[in-house]
Formats: C-alpha cells, sequence, structure tokens
C-alpha cells in the first residue's frame, strides 16, 4: 500500500495519490510552522531510503561530491579547479539525481542551495528542499515551471530507464531549460548512463564517456553505468578527452 500524498505509476505515467487537505484544516500560521518544521527536520534527518519502484540508486558519498564539483566548475570559481575562464554564475539542473542534495549542502556549507535546482518525482524532496525542488516525470517532459525556461548553465542528468527513449526526453526538457550562450555552444551536460549506450550518445547526443571516473552507488548494480560529458571535463580530467575536438550536437 502506498502512503496518501504519494506518486505510483500507472500505465506509464506518474498519477498523484489523493492528498489529505490540511490546509483547509488548519490555520494559515499553524500551515506555516507546520511547513517549517517539516522542512527542518528532514534536512537534520537521515537521506530519504532508495525507492526501487522509481529506480532509485544513490551515489556513493565519493561519486556525489566528484560529480557535483564537476558542474560546480562552472559556474563557481574555485570549486575543485583552479581555471576561473567561462565561469557562468548561472543554475545548476539535477534532474532525476536527488542524491546529490545532501552532499551539495556539505559542500555549500549550509542548508541554501541557490544554484542548484532539482528536477524530481520524488516528493519526499520537496519536503527536504523545498526552495530547490521543482516536480519533473520525463513522462510529461515539456511541463516546466516557467520561470526557468531558458534559464540553466549546467545540467545533470540521471535518468531511471537505461534507454535512449527515455534519455529523449530527458533532452527535450534540457533544450527548454538551457540557457542561450554567446556563442551558440549548448551548455554543459553531465549525464550518468549505461555503457551499453556508449556509440548511441555519443552518435545522437555528442556525449563522451569520461573514462577515468568511475560511478559508484551505495546499492550494487547488475547494470555497469558511466558518466558522459558534451565537453572537455574539468574536475574529472578525464585524458581520453584530452585533445579530442568536441562534438556538441546536444540541440541540434
Amino acid at each position: 500500500m502506498q502512503a496518501l500524498g504519494t506518486s505510483e505509476r500507472r500505465g506509464g505515467k506518474y498519477c498523484d495519490v489523493p492528498k489529505l487537505d490540511l490546509e483547509s484544516e488548519l490555520s494559515q500560521h499553524t500551515m506555516a510552522m507546520l511547513k517549517e518544521h517539516l522542512a527542518e527536520a528532514a534536512l537534520e534527518g537521515p537521506e530519504p531510503k532508495e525507492n526501487y519502484g522509481l529506480a532509485q540508486f544513490w551515489y556513493s558519498p565519493e561519486t556525489a561530491k566528484d560529480i557535483l564539483l564537476e558542474a560546480l566548475t562552472h559556474v563557481t570559481s574555485g570549486a575543485g579547479t583552479d581555471d576561473t575562464t567561462d565561469i557562468d554564475h548561472g543554475l545548476v539542473a539535477i534532474l532525476s539525481a536527488p542524491s546529490l542534495m545532501a552532499p551539495a549542502q556539505e559542500l555549500e556549507g549550509g542548508k541554501h542551495l541557490p544554484k542548484l535546482r532539482l528536477f524530481e518525482i520524488d516528493e519526499r524532496f520537496g519536503v527536504q528542499w523545498p526552495d530547490n525542488f521543482h516536480r519533473y516525470d520525463y513522462n510529461d517532459a515539456t511541463v516546466l515551471p516557467s520561470e526557468l525556461l531558458g534559464k540553466i548553465a549546467v545540467f545533470v542528468i540521471d535518468p531511471p530507464r537505461l534507454n535512449m527513449e527515455t534519455l529523449r526526453e530527458y533532452f527535450l526538457s534540457t533544450r527548454l531549460l538551457a540557457r542561450s550562450k554567446a556563442d551558440g555552444s549548448c551548455p554543459p551536460c553531465i549525464v550518468v548512463t549505461s555503457t551499453a549506450l556508449e556509440e548511441a550518445v555519443r552518435g545522437e547526443f555528442g556525449l563522451r564517456p569520461v573514462k577515468d571516473f568511475e560511478v559508484i552507488h551505495t546499492s550494487k548494480l547488475g547494470n555497469p553505468l558511466q558518466a558522459y560529458t558534451n565537453y572537455p571535463p574539468k574536475h574529472l580530467n578525464d585524458a581520453a578527452w584530452k585533445d579530442c575536438q568536441q562534438e556538441n550536437v546536444v540541440f541540434k
């Protein structure tokens, strides 16, 4: 049985299970205090457990830190590299990788993470990170917060399904969210998906595998995964990317 106020998958789509209407039962002041208490308790408590029904598998602390540092090198000077060129100072979108949020809090030294936006189906993370959370279902890839359209400078994408059809839906969202760059190039994308898709993602999205970086999860997975980028990595510093001509075709 599923708890009230959660989401379940029916016929290929995630549907909302009816929620208790607490706002009509409590005063505005009491409701505000309740929400504040729940948010603080979530931040102070343990990270939500993996929901295998949503294909959730958390990164190891080391993997999460390295992915975050790679993303943040583009928007924060001094984040894992001495190279301060091309710093965008924009927003980082995390699509379906919620286990990056708690390590990000440790890296940033506080609960407020103004540079990060979490796009996620699991609403438990909306309680933990109310200022960063945006409910996202790749089955409705164009349903996105209007205030963030054309605003995102960097993307971290970890689709729950390891196939090209799912990845295409994520990149449909990415095209809508991406901020245009003066030189017309695509924003940096870090994608974690199956090693079996290497040729396909390179041909369709211009993504290359980061061979020197091992993606490790806290749970043992049967399918080997690896990180891909559409640019030469900075923090991850992959040898296979050196002297390669960039083949960025993600948004063409």
